[in-house]
């Protein structure tokens, strides 16, 4: 099929469906001209992420009591990669965040404490880069930049989703109950708040 049948409307799947990796490249970039920046719609996120690393950035919340707690939000069961299942809160990095100069994720961090969290949480000193990692994981690959703070928490904001538990809560969990390597994560963050 030659890309000039294209010009006179929107191909149909069954067209598109015949043409070349090449052609089909050009026909999605022509609708994604449109498109505008920050949150995609879910079929086109899930298929910018099997095609392309994303950037994305995790918060580990510490509420420093007797026994540290740590704020996790629970996936919900509509997720197409991690339903019901616990996590660190975090977000996929849009570039519709305010950026205020290199290595910053405030406009990030911001909108998860606002968006996911409701404002139920006060950060206590400051925000502390922890590590990046580079993960494959089933919605693909990613790069995420994690941080960690120490957080008061008014419970009685917190959204349904979310939970305070204590690390010893957090290893009773089921490893299907919980997002891959959430435990670890957390114990080294809990690690660099206590060296602090």
């Amino acid at each position: 099929m030659a890309m000039k049948s294209l010009d006179s409307g929107s191909p149909t799947p069954e067209e598109i469906g015949k043409l070349t990796a090449e052609q089909k490249a050009v026909v999605a970039s022509e609708y994604l001209k449109g498109v505008e920046p920050g949150f995609l719609p879910l079929p086109l996120f899930k298929e910018l992420s099997r095609l392309m690393v994303i950037n994305t950035v995790e918060l580990v919340l510490l509420q420093p009591e007797d026994d540290i707690r740590v704020l996790l939000t629970k996936r919900p069961p509509t997720d197409p990669w991690w339903a019901n299942q616990l996590h660190i809160p975090g977000s996929v990095t849009l570039p519709t965040d305010s950026v205020e100069g290199d290595d910053d994720f405030t406009g990030t961090l911001n909108r998860i404490l606002e968006d996911e969290l409701a404002g139920a949480i006060e950060i206590v000193g400051n925000v502390n880069f922890l590590e990046p990692q580079r993960r494959i994981g089933p919605r693909g690959h990613e790069v995420t930049t994690i941080h960690w703070a120490g957080a008061s928490v008014d419970e009685s904001l917190l959204p349904n989703s979310a939970r305070l538990l204590t690390l010893e809560d957090l290893q009773s969990y089921q490893p299907e109950a919980i997002v891959d390597g959430t435990i670890q994560t957390v114990d080294r963050a809990v690690q660099a708040y206590e060296n602090t």
